[in-house]
């Protein structure tokens, strides 16, 4: 019965290992995946701009650019989206670039014949 019991210890023991080494691995990833760009904004009573750089670089500007031309009173920050948020079928892909080209040749006789009975 201790036997049992060690094994079942140890098999807990690397399950608790794997989920630590997971959440530190998702943490970096994290880190690496998070943006340097910083946004920087000001105003007066007339315009209010906004000046993009690079904290990795911060003495060169990246953008700038006016917002509107009244007071910046707020900014949030909102997550962009990332190339692999939009994972392409290539079976999908390729009946719906078909069906375009099919569309596409059928609107095209569609107009040929109207010139043509006209």
């Amino acid at each position: 019965a201790a036997s049992g019991e060690l094994e079942e210890e140890d098999e807990i023991s690397k399950l608790d290992a794997e989920l630590k080494e997971g959440e530190t691995m998702s943490q970096e990833q994290q880190e690496q995946s998070l943006s340097s760009l910083v946004w920087i904004c000001t105003s007066t009573q007339s315009v209010s701009k906004v000046t993009v750089i690079d904290a990795n670089n911060p003495a060169e500007i990246l953008e700038s650019f006016h917002v509107c031309s009244s007071h910046l009173l707020c900014i949030a920050s909102v997550p962009g989206a990332k190339e692999d948020d939009y994972k392409v079928d290539p079976e999908l892909n390729k009946i719906i670039l078909d069906e375009s080209r099919d569309n596409q040749q059928q609107d095209f006789g569609a107009k040929k014949e109207k010139t043509t009975l006209l």
